[in-house]
């Protein structure tokens, strides 16, 4: 991100380097700039150059190329080993500009109404979709909700479209190019791989999307008791995802 772009938002980081190597860093918060004196294993930091990341906004339009809420469509089959219920969350297009390292829509599933923290999907089979629980956190999983747990059926959004509209303003619903932590950096890497997983987007709670069962309570999507955020990541290696979720 350029630090034009960055200063529009209340908080971020500003690292220095001199001939390779990192020298100072500093925090920003509500424009207020604070030097933060480098750990020991920071001194040793060289400098990487990265590809600069478009911060993009969730902008909702009837010829949206993404999606929001609906239902999977039927050539998509998504495995649930677990007893937990996994709410389908729309899909993101391989045709958006930077997003190209997708080959085909990535279908978002996820158990909204727990109290997940991270978990692995996998998506190396054409048109499967499977859980990779790889540390058994779904057996430990809680519902937020005791109606969502008590009814047999499960919680369907309405159909919202959407594209990405490249933005120095932070949306309501969402954003892809940049993540901004409700905690603190998490960004995974890949079980498989090992790698660095590429960033997909991010969901705030709030939009109005609920639409069945109709004696569920929530009107809006909540993740955690909605005051957290949703995170997407994903490895075109293997083709793996992960979602993480952080709350304030």
């Amino acid at each position: 991100m350029s630090k034009e772009t960055a200063l529009k938002f209340d908080e971020f980081r500003e690292l220095i380097f001199e001939d390779e190597k990192l020298t100072k860093m500093f925090d920003y918060e509500n424009q207020e700039k604070h030097n933060r004196i480098l750990l020991k294993k920071e001194k040793n930091l060289t400098f990487r150059k990265f590809k600069e990341h478009t911060f993009s906004n969730i902008n909702l339009s009837e010829n949206g190329i993404n999606q929001l809420g609906g239902t999977p469509p039927p050539e998509i089959s998504f495995i649930n080993n677990s007893n937990i219920k996994f709410q389908y969350l729309g899909f993101i297009s391989q045709r958006n500009k930077y997003l190209d390292y997708l080959t085909s829509p990535l279908h978002l599933f996820v158990p909204v109404y727990t109290d997940f923290t991270k978990i692995y999907l996998d998506y190396s089979k054409e048109n499967v979709i499977s859980i990779l629980d790889t540390d058994d956190e779904l057996e430990e999983l809680e519902y937020l909700y005791d109606e969502l747990e008590e009814n047999n059926q499960n919680v369907i959004y309405k159909t919202l479209k959407f594209n990405f509209h490249e933005s120095d303003e932070l949306g309501e619903i969402g954003h892809s190019g940049i993540p901004l932590w409700v905690q603190y950096p998490e960004i995974p890497k890949c079980p498989k791989t090992n790698e660095t997983m590429n960033f997909i987007l991010q969901l705030n709670s709030g939009p109005e999307i609920t639409s069945s069962p109709v004696n569920f309570p929530e009107e809006n999507l909540q993740f955690g008791s909605g005051n957290g955020n949703l995170y997407v990541f994903y490895s075109p290696k293997s083709n793996i995802a992960c979602y993480l979720f952080q709350g304030s």
